[in-house]
C-alpha cells in the first residue's frame, strides 16, 4: 500500500456524493453508482442512462466497468490513521466502436472490487475502505459530458 493524502479524502469525501448528474448541452448523460455484496465479494455497479431527447453514442472501449487505464478513476483507501491507498491492478479489455443509447435507454456494468484492487480483503479484514470513482464519458458526437463521481465506505466486518 501506499501512503495517501489526507486532504484529497476530505475533499473527495465533501464533494462527491453525486450518483445522478446529467452533462450540459443537448445529450444527457445520467449515471448512478451503488455498492452491491454478494457473499463476501463487493462490487461497485454502474448504470449509465441517456437522460437527454437525441441518441448518444459512446465508445464502447470507454465504459467505466471496463479495465483500461482512464476509463474510469477508482480508489480504494484504507481508513486507518494513515490512509493508505490499496494498490490497483487490471487487465486491458479492447472492444471497438460504439454504442448508442436511445432516450431513455441504458447499459451497466460490475467491476469486483477484490479483483481490482489485489490487497482489498487484506486490507477490508481490518479496516473500513473507502471508494472514491469518477468517470469522464467519451463520445465521437458530443464534446460536453460532464465527469460523474462519487464515494462508498465499506465498513470494515
Amino acid at each position: 500500500m501506499v501512503k495517501f493524502n489526507y486532504w484529497l479524502l476530505m475533499l473527495s469525501v465533501a464533494g462527491s456524493f453525486l450518483v445522478l448528474m446529467p452533462a450540459h448541452g443537448r445529450e444527457q448523460l445520467g449515471m448512478h453508482a451503488e455498492m452491491q455484496k454478494n457473499g463476501e465479494k463487493y462490487f461497485l455497479k454502474l448504470k449509465m442512462e441517456n437522460l437527454g431527447t437525441e441518441d448518444l453514442t459512446l465508445y464502447r472501449d470507454g465504459l467505466p466497468w471496463l479495465d483500461r487505464p482512464g476509463n474510469l478513476s477508482l480508489k480504494g483507501i484504507a481508513l486507518t490513521a494513515n490512509f493508505e491507498e490499496m494498490m490497483e491492478q487490471g487487465r486491458i479489455h479492447h472492444l471497438l466502436g460504439t454504442i448508442t443509447l436511445k432516450p431513455t435507454e441504458f447499459i451497466d456494468g460490475s467491476i469486483a472490487l477484490d479483483e481490482r484492487f489485489a490487497d482489498f480483503d487484506q486490507v477490508h479484514a481490518k479496516s473500513s475502505i473507502a471508494i472514491l470513482w469518477s468517470y469522464a464519458p467519451r463520445s465521437p458526437t458530443s464534446k460536453d459530458l460532464n465527469r460523474h463521481s462519487g464515494v462508498f465506505v465499506i465498513p470494515m466486518p
